[in-house]
């Protein structure tokens, strides 16, 4: 009974010093991707989108987190206070179409507290169709009729 109540002393005087994380520490990153390229008639949220956030750590940068935008383009990141880039991957998919990004497609983050980028719309450099695996042909040819007899 004596070694239950020194071992049970102990646990208390152990658990005495340890403390949760606050809930302050952590900070929301969080924005919209708006698609806007002429292959469009209208912007259109960028679902599917994959971005990721880098932070610097001992003086050198590294990949933190990723995380995909939902169907209307919306993406969050829930990270402890600092600073950090938010950026996109340069190659996304969106529907039959592989979209090359502008290089440093990034943003800045001091996150001290919620950060909301608002809507950001990214700028793409090029694109080309994208056929899924058994797609062996496209009927549509943008400029061209084609007329079967």
């Amino acid at each position: 009974m004596k070694k239950v109540f020194l071992v049970s002393i102990a646990f208390l005087a152990l658990a005495s010093g340890v403390s949760a994380q606050n809930v302050t520490d952590s900070v929301k990153i969080s924005g919209k991707l708006i698609l806007d390229y002429y292959e469009l008639d209208y912007t259109e949220p960028f679902a599917g989108a994959e971005l990721l956030i880098f932070g610097n750590i001992y003086g050198y940068d590294y990949l933190l987190a990723t995380t995909t935008a939902n169907d209307y383009g919306e993406f969050t990141f829930t990270m402890p206070k600092g600073e950090y880039e938010v950026g996109l991957w340069r190659y996304q998919v969106y529907k039959d179409d592989v979209l090359i990004l502008e290089r440093q497609t990034c943003r800045k983050v001091d996150a001290q507290t919620d950060v909301d980028l608002g809507e950001w719309i990214p700028v793409i450099e090029s694109h080309f169709q994208y056929y899924s695996a058994g797609e062996m042909q496209k009927m549509k040819i943008n400029g061209v009729k084609v007329t079967v007899r």
